[in-house]
């Protein structure tokens, strides 16, 4: 756990000086933007699981702030939650299910490994997957060297009230044009590395960086 919280000082150290090369590149690198226009949102929790349920509701008024087209989907199985996200046709997923320590998923009996899923997410349109109940710090989501194209974004803590803060504030620039990574970059540089109580601790893999969640045309 010290390491753990070592990591995010370091990180809020080194993020604002991250940010501010960034700051510097753009000047003379033009980046191959791809607006997502209209990003359609599902946001999954596994019925039965009643910490999913509790914050539905916080997480859900993050989306409808900013995007209009988007659903929340129940499911009961991993193996429907693959096959939900398969037929949807999703920009972005957030999943309100956690990865437990032997990094599977699922509520009771029913449960598989967490790979399953990542590997039917890599044949879709969606490229924004953010698990977004507290994981086990243990769990292994990717794979080593698995080929995973979509921006991902795995929580440890959320912080309480942190996590919807955070996010509301990240897709309020995303819809101004700002890609999620240089978005996510920017917000982060904002806090003091002191502040790890004002903003979640997650994990956040950059592999769609040219992506925009764009605003409604």
């Amino acid at each position: 756990m010290e390491a753990i919280f070592s990591i995010i000082t370091l990180l809020g150290i080194v993020v604002p000086i991250f940010w501010g090369l960034v700051k510097f590149l753009r000047r003379f690198v033009k980046p191959n933007i791809q607006v997502i226009e209209n990003p359609r949102i599902g946001v999954f929790p596994f019925v039965g699981d009643e910490l999913a349920q509790e914050l539905l509701e916080q997480d859900q008024r993050v989306y409808l702030e900013h995007f209009k087209d988007g659903e929340v989907v129940l499911v009961k199985t991993p193996a429907e939650l693959r096959e939900r996200i398969t037929e949807g046709y999703y920009d972005l997923v957030h999943l309100l299910i956690r990865v437990n320590a032997d990094s599977r998923i699922g509520v009771g009996e029913e449960t598989e490994p967490v790979v399953n899923l990542i590997y039917d997410l890599m044949d879709t349109k969606t490229s924004h997957v953010i698990f977004a109940q507290e994981n086990d710090p243990e769990a292994t989501i990717l794979t080593e060297g698995t080929e995973f194209s979509k921006n991902l974004v795995i929580t440890i803590n959320r912080n309480g009230e942190a996590f919807p803060t955070f996010f509301r504030q990240l897709y309020g620039l995303c819809i101004q044009g700002i890609p999620f990574g240089e978005a996510w970059v920017q917000l982060a540089s904002q806090l003091p590395p002191t502040a790890s109580m004002n903003r979640p601790d997650c994990l956040m893999l950059l592999n769609a960086p040219n992506k925009v969640l764009g605003p409604e045309s």
